[in-house]
Formats: structure tokens, C-alpha cells, sequence
């Protein structure tokens, strides 16, 4: 993959979580902002081991089992992304007679979308994330803005969920993680301050939309707090959300897709370094087809948050024996 700078490595991560938490369907909660925080932490905890052996020359993907993972990981994570697309479609949705026409006429558009995308290479999409990141920024000023007359500190509650609960849907909304250490090794920087920042950065952002959405929309009962906290948020007027915000969502959707889909190529290409040719195209039936298998479970469930981990530690931990056998 195409070396890209630390800005655009944050802002194409960043991308990603945000449309995450756009399409969270659970309820929100100041316990729902520390479960999450506190899986950034751990996060940020076990990616020290990994980030050391790249900063010591060490490539996690040297190894064969590890490719096979993490082409795994990307695949599966590019999967809940794809059905992530299909649930919102619900609340922002192109209509069509029906569910299976529209389901199969959404994901024809978002992956000619992303075919083309992913076929100008890592770097291009990386530098269009930082023109992204932009235009998010502005767009989340105008919700704050939108907020302040709009928030009630009486909307604050307290949910039924534990705060056990709460960490592994944060984990789970995070599957980015896998994708940070794979493009970590073609940055030229300071491993563990790369990480700091990246995860910092995610908290805070984090904490701000989450604290919009509970303050503005906490009573609301939602199946997408986040986008009814949007709806009511912004100065427009309307019973949707409007076209700009339709639009920073879209391309969050499409820049997520693309970034796994150019992600599980490369991989692909690791594994069988023979296969060449429709690698894009491989990669992206591969990801619909583990969407399609993966529709009917819960995306928030511990067991994604315990597979997303183990999919982490296991290539570290063969990584660190390699170094000690070396």
C-alpha cells in the first residue's frame, strides 16, 4: 500500500468511526460515553505491543498466518460496515418496492462507488479524507451550534445496561482498530505517538456527538440516536435530515467501504500473490457476501468485541515470538 501521512491516516480512521457511531442503534447514556471511552483505553493498551514491533522494522503482515487474519478481520469488519448501509437505509433510504430490490439496488451504487475509489489507490482516498475530515468539522459546528437551544440537561438518564455492555459496544463500533496497525506500518512517524493521537482524537470526538445526542435527544426513544439528535440539532427546519448532512454521511459510508475494500485487496494480494487481476472486485463480492451472512446478528454483541481482540492479540503475539526466535 501507498505510504500516506499521519493527517490522512487520522482523518481516513476518524471517517470511519464517526460513521460507526452514526449508525449506532442502541441507546445512548452518560454510561454508553464511558463504556466507550474505556475501550478506547483498552484499545490503546494493546496496540503499544503491536506498534513496538513496527517501530523496530517488524511488519505484522510478514507473516502468513497473520495475512490470513487479518484478511479475515478486514473482510468481516467490511461486512458489518455493508449492513450498517442496509440498517440506515431505513431513516436515509433511496425507495423502492421492495426490501430486497432496495437492499440489492443500495449495494450495487455504494460498491460501483467504491470499485472506482479503491482502484485510485490508498493515497488518493487518504488525501480526499483530509478534504472529508474538513467538511465534517464544519458540519459538526453547525450541529453544536443547532444544539445549544436545543439541549436540556433533564434528557440525561440513566440506561438499563451495564457498563460491561456498554465497553463492548464501543469495542464493536471500532472494528477500524484492525485497519489502524495495517496502515500504521507505512507511516513514517513515532508509532506510539501516532496511537496516542489517533485514539484521542476518536474519544473526544466521541464524547462531543454522544454528548450532543444524549443532551438533545436523550428521551427520544430511537432506533438511530445519533441521527435523530442530528435531525433536531441542526438551524434547518425540516422533518429529515438535510441534503448536506445526507451527503457527509453518504461519503463517510462510502470512504469506510472503499478503505476495507482497498485493505482486503491488499491482503488478497499477499496471500495469493499471484492473483493480480480483479482484486478490487474480488475483495468487494467477498465483503457483500459476508455481510449477507453476517445480517441477521446482533453488531453490538460481546462476541464481535471479544473476536475483534483476539484477531488483534493473536498476529502481535506471533509477531513477538518471530522477533525473540530471530
Amino acid at each position: 500500500m501507498n505510504k500516506i501521512s499521519v493527517a490522512q491516516l487520522s482523518a481516513l480512521l476518524i471517517s470511519c468511526d464517526a460513521f460507526a457511531l452514526i449508525c449506532l442503534t442502541s441507546s445512548l447514556t452518560l454510561t454508553s460515553l464511558l463504556g466507550f471511552t474505556i475501550g478506547t483505553v483498552i484499545q490503546f493498551i494493546i496496540a503499544i505491543p503491536a506498534l513496538f514491533c513496527i517501530s523496530k522494522g517488524e511488519k505484522i503482515t510478514s507473516s502468513v498466518a497473520n495475512r490470513w487474519i487479518y484478511l479475515i478481520y478486514s473482510l468481516v469488519w467490511g461486512g458489518l460496515i455493508l449492513i450498517r448501509i442496509w440498517q440506515t437505509s431505513e431513516v436515509i433510504y433511496i425507495p423502492l418496492e421492495s426490501e430486497f430490490g432496495e437492499k440489492l439496488f443500495i449495494t450495487a451504487l455504494v460498491c460501483a462507488a467504491c470499485l472506482y475509489i479503491a482502484s485510485t489507490g490508498l493515497k488518493a482516498l487518504a488525501r480526499s479524507a483530509i478534504i472529508i475530515g474538513g467538511f465534517g468539522i464544519i458540519c459538526l459546528i453547525i450541529i453544536i451550534l443547532g444544539a445549544l437551544g436545543k439541549a436540556d440537561i433533564s434528557h440525561i438518564k440513566s440506561g438499563n445496561r451495564s457498563l460491561a455492555d456498554e465497553i463492548f459496544t464501543g469495542l464493536t463500533m471500532s472494528g477500524s482498530f484492525g485497519t489502524f496497525i495495517l496502515l500504521a506500518e507505512n507511516i513514517n512517524y513515532k508509532k506510539i505517538k501516532l496511537s496516542a493521537l489517533y485514539f484521542l482524537i476518536r474519544a473526544v470526538f466521541v464524547a462531543i456527538v454522544g454528548g450532543i445526542s444524549i443532551l438533545v435527544a436523550g428521551r427520544i426513544k430511537s432506533q438511530f440516536p445519533i441521527i435523530t439528535a442530528v435531525e433536531l440539532s441542526q438551524p434547518i427546519k425540516s422533518q429529515r435530515i438535510d441534503a448536506v448532512f445526507i451527503l457527509i454521511f453518504v461519503v463517510l459510508a462510502i470512504v469506510s467501504l472503499a478503505l476495507q475494500t482497498i485493505v482486503s485487496s491488499h491482503l488478497i494480494q499477499k496471500v495469493f500473490p499471484k492473483f493480480a487481476k480483479f482484486r478490487y472486485t474480488s475483495a468487494l463480492i467477498l465483503i457483500t457476501l459476508m455481510g449477507l451472512s453476517l445480517s441477521n446478528t446482533n453488531l453490538y454483541s460481546s462476541f464481535y468485541a471479544v473476536i475483534f481482540i483476539i484477531a488483534y492479540l493473536v498476529p502481535t503475539l506471533i509477531t513477538l515470538t518471530k522477533q525473540k526466535g530471530e
